[in-house]
């Protein structure tokens, strides 16, 4: 992992300062994607959450202040614990909108979240919810593990938010809780992995949190995420005792939790290091400029510019067939002479060239097969232009081993297959009914090689990055699309 020094100024967030707090909306979206790899890199070292506040306890604590000089989070009561709350613990979790919540709620009373339009505040609501009803309206099962009644909790509840509870909708509103502390602000903390030894204390909270009775020491954080017009005072305090920690904005934190779904966010598994295999002998992306697809090529211009099927689609499937291939010769599994390459490339920005929609792609197979035999150049070899026209008829259906372009055909439906990630971020799988979810979603199972599986976040990458240079540049989309491989390493620049 590259370290990022706890030291640097606000630039190592921004590649330049923002005057106003109050950044607008494309202004944030331009700074999170020259940032995000900062983020994501901080990210990958992060094993559970903490959520706090400036202050606490009426104002008379200055929580920030406290970590800083004491450069440790130190335990406090626990109102969860069977003792009646005469222990004190600290409650982390890996479910990092679990811990914003308790985060946000020590925003002061009246003010609004500056990173509100970029929250993925559903996810934590909809669990919370869920959670929260049987757990607390129905804790009567817990109470002799908690020597509380029911009652008393809800008392707890009731005195927390100043009113009666009366309805599930109120628990929604439990969550949106704010600070009377003026000048309060809300405070992520990521904790690194082997901060802390778990306890069992209230354990009926297991599910959703990991509670120590033990400090956990300023080195075992991997940084702070304040609101925006927050980080200099932040920064000030930790400068003042010395502490060296990066602050994060959390404008741009949450807008990248949102890249991530559901299951991701709260199972913890997003945030992940996910590494993926890099040919030791990337192609020259001079290699594959003849094939970018031209606009002529398509039914319409239109189809042409679709962001599922159009020039995009089909040269992330010409860099993906290509990386696949690269890696089988690298790793032995494929010969060089035993694969025609010419015919994949062709193929790869060939395939759905003749879809004349991006939902129904029945005969477009071989109405492609059509194409490539009218209009491929006439200097191409007539074996290799077989081959092409067999790809391309049969890229829609099974392998079959005993055909003679297997190898070619395998690639190629893989990398097609790998780049359904366009459709999983336009559609989220997590909310799509499950018939769709089936035509949708990237099935790892339905892979044909191993290499591939391996490739799913390289797709990912090579995705977001082509989008982004679609949205920052104004060159032609098969050129931007090369820069996004070049970029992530295999394409020679």
């Amino acid at each position: 992992m590259t370290e990022v020094s706890a030291s640097d100024p606000i630039d190592v967030i921004f590649k330049k300062p923002i005057s106003e707090p109050q950044a607008t909306i494309p202004e944030l979206e331009r700074l999170y994607q020259e940032q995000r790899s900062t983020i994501q890199k901080i990210y990958r070292g992060v094993d559970t959450w903490h959520g706090t506040g400036r202050y606490g306890n009426r104002g008379q604590i200055d929580i920030l202040r406290g970590i800083a000089s004491t450069r440790q989070l130190i335990p406090h009561r626990d109102v969860w614990d069977p003792s009646l709350g005469e222990s004190e613990t600290i409650s982390t979790t890996w479910m990092r909108p679990y811990a914003a919540a308790y985060a946000d709620m020590h925003l002061e009373k009246g003010k609004e979240l500056s990173y509100s339009d970029f929250r993925s505040g559903h996810y934590w609501i909809k669990y919370i919810k869920r959670l929260t009803l049987p757990e607390i309206f129905n804790l009567l099962k817990y109470a002799r593990a908690l020597n509380r009644t029911r009652k008393d909790a809800i008392d707890w509840i009731e005195k927390k938010i100043g009113r009666q509870l009366s309805s599930e909708r109120d628990i929604a509103g439990f969550t949106r809780l704010r600070s009377s502390i003026p000048d309060n602000y809300p405070i992520l903390i990521g904790i690194k992995p082997g901060a802390f030894q778990a306890t069992q204390k209230a354990a009926f909270l297991s599910r959703t949190e990991r509670r120590t009775d033990q400090q956990i020491l300023i080195d075992m954080l991997t940084h702070l995420e304040v609101p925006l017009d927050r980080i200099a005072e932040t920064q000030a305090i930790l400068k003042e005792n010395k502490v060296e920690l990066p602050v994060l904005p959390r404008e741009l934190c949450e807008r990248y939790s949102a890249e991530f779904s559901d299951r991701e966010l709260l199972t913890g598994e997003g945030f992940r290091e996910e590494q993926y295999p890099i040919p030791q002998v990337p192609t020259s992306r001079v290699d594959l400029e003849p094939y970018i697809p031209k606009e002529e090529w398509f039914t319409s211009l239109d189809r042409s510019r679709s962001a599922y099927h159009g020039i995009d689609h089909l040269t992330r499937v010409l860099i993906l067939q290509e990386t696949i291939t690269n890696l089988l010769i690298q790793s032995g599994e494929l010969q060089p002479d035993t694969v025609n390459r010419v015919a994949l490339r062709w193929s790869a920005v060939v395939h759905d060239l003749r879809r004349h929609s991006d939902f129904i792609g029945r005969g477009h197979a071989q109405a492609g097969a059509n194409w490539a035999l009218q209009n491929l150049p006439a200097d191409i070899p007539l074996d290799t232009k077989d081959k092409i026209l067999k790809i391309v008829q049969a890229h829609d259906q099974e392998v079959d081993p005993d055909s003679d372009v297997a190898k070619e055909l395998s690639i190629l439906k893989d990398a097609d297959a790998l780049d359904r990630i366009r459709l999983e971020s336009r559609l989220p799988v997590t909310d799509t009914p499950k018939f769709l979810r089936r035509k949708v979603a990237l099935d790892p199972g339905r892979l044909c090689l191993d290499i591939s599986k391996k490739l799913i976040p390289f797709a990912h990458e090579l995705y977001r990055l082509s989008t982004y240079n679609r949205l920052k540049r104004s060159q032609k989309a098969g050129v931007l699309v090369l820069d996004a491989g070049s970029q992530l390493g295999v394409l020679t620049k």
